[in-house]
């Protein structure tokens, strides 16, 4: 994908750093054009998408106080924990980057409330290939296959990788029997736990 975007780059002797700033450069108003239309319609979602996945995780956001969107070059979604940070790309249609946003987001809640249910659990188990990473990653869009998340945001991610469909549909009926979330991350840690990934 990358090269599919940026020839220029599979020619092994371009400095990576000098080619991406000089990309960011003489592509400055395209992604600073996209980055403003991007803000100004996720202003008027972010409060409610707040709210609903409040409501879903049974937790607040307190302590997340600042969440950082950068605006890429490539088509890669890379997001860190530790500040709050992710990527979208400016290629990529304002939907489909509100769908990676609002995955990202569910993330960040997800291992807030991960944390305060299991707090022995390091900080080391959210990142791959690790089983709870790989829990984040089929429960997000389960959250986000929710009803008041799609009515929002019609774009969010839906489905997880497609070779885990099963695996997923899986999680999707352990979450459907679930009296409350915490009861569907109790099981859900079980599960993951004894699954082959």
């Amino acid at each position: 994908d990358i090269f599919a975007d940026h020839p220029k780059l599979k020619d092994s002797s371009i400095d990576i750093n000098i080619y991406v700033l000089e990309y960011y450069q003489s592509h400055w108003n395209q992604v600073f054009n996209y980055q403003k239309i991007i803000a100004k319609g996720w202003k008027n979602k972010w409060p409610k998408l707040q709210e609903i996945l409040s409501e879903l995780l049974n937790t607040g956001w307190s302590g997340i106080d600042n969440i950082y969107c950068n605006i890429g070059i490539a088509k890669i979604y890379p997001r860190y924990l530790n500040t709050y940070e992710f990527q979208i790309c400016h290629f990529d249609p304002m939907e489909f980057s509100e769908g990676v946003i609002t995955h990202e987001v569910t993330h960040f809640l997800y291992f807030k409330k991960w944390k305060e249910l299991f707090p022995k659990d390091k900080p080391s188990s959210f990142e791959a290939p690790h089983p709870f990473w790989y829990l984040s990653e089929i429960t997000a869009p389960i959250l986000n296959s929710n009803k008041k998340v799609l009515k929002l945001i019609p774009k969010a991610v839906t489905q997880g990788y497609p070779e885990d469909d099963n695996l997923i549909e899986r999680f999707r009926e352990i979450y459907k029997e679930s009296k409350t979330i915490e009861e569907y991350l109790k099981s859900a840690r079980k599960e993951i736990l004894k699954t082959k990934i």
